[in-house]
């Protein structure tokens, strides 16, 4: 039977990007942004290809960047007491007419 409660995570995974050149199947480190995965594949391009660029483009795609414990969750205060009901007005009616039969049973001639 699968528990239904919330599970907390053990770590918590910061995406990242990562260029990777198809035709010399080169792979860039993962970067933090877009912008420097894209740095990443203008450098490749000018290095190793003369700047020339695939007809079907390099992939970018999203990798892990970092892997963390999770913070520690925070404790939640305990619940207040729960308030008392009202007595309702009627309520208090039906037990003074039941009062009212019973003295009238006991004491009534």
């Amino acid at each position: 039977m699968e528990d239904d409660r919330e599970q907390t995570p053990k770590e918590v995974i910061t995406p990242g990007y990562r260029y990777k050149c198809l035709k010399c199947e080169t792979r860039a480190p993962v970067r933090k942004t877009l912008e420097e995965a894209q740095g990443d594949q203008t450098e490749h391009r000018q290095d190793a290809h003369s700047g020339m660029e695939p007809i079907a483009g390099d992939p970018i795609t999203e990798d892990e960047y970092a892997r963390e414990p999770a913070p520690a969750p925070v404790e939640d205060e305990p619940p207040a007491p729960a308030a008392e009901r009202p007595v309702q007005t009627w309520e208090w009616l039906v037990v003074g007419f039941i009062v009212l039969v019973v003295l009238n049973v006991l004491f009534g001639k």
